[in-house]
């Protein structure tokens, strides 16, 4: 299931703002945001015999889930479309980019983990998404994907 026709990469930019009531009524302070969705991948890798290491969110937003990794002992990253959002991320000393995967500084085989909460179905091309991802996962890195089911009833 996909959009069809793809809006273009200006008409994504102007969706993924504040001033069009996108992440409107996120927390401006994560230190006061939930850390629950962190603590279960946390947690998964531990019991996969994962401590820590580098971990990249595709879609951070404002950076909430990585900012309670790094907590967690996690060097952590994020890239987002929304500039707005980044800036909170950035606000909270942050690794966090603002702008799309195949423009980003990151470097190849670098991260053990790779995570893209409810990203994937809105990008032009999943394919390439996840070829870059790949490329930039280390050997025995994981890609972490959560995605709406299109049965689930929503």
């Amino acid at each position: 299931m996909f959009v069809h026709p793809q809006p273009s990469q200006k008409q994504l930019s102007n969706m993924y703002k504040k001033s069009s009531g996108y992440f409107a009524t996120s927390q401006p302070d994560l230190s006061k945001s939930s850390s629950a969705s962190s603590t279960w991948l946390h947690n998964l890798l531990i019991s996969k015999g994962i401590k820590t290491g580098t971990l990249l969110d595709i879609g951070c937003s404002t950076g909430q889930f990585i900012y309670h990794l790094k907590t967690m002992g996690w060097q952590v990253y994020g890239i987002d479309v929304n500039a707005e959002a980044v800036q909170i991320g950035k606000k909270h000393n942050l690794e966090v980019h603002a702008g799309t995967l195949e423009d980003a500084p990151y470097q190849k085989n670098y991260f053990d983990v790779i995570t893209m909460g409810d990203t994937i179905e809105h990008v032009p091309s999943p394919r390439q998404l996840l070829t870059f991802s790949y490329d930039l996962l280390g050997k025995d890195g994981i890609l972490f994907i959560n995605t709406p089911n299109a049965k689930c009833g929503f």
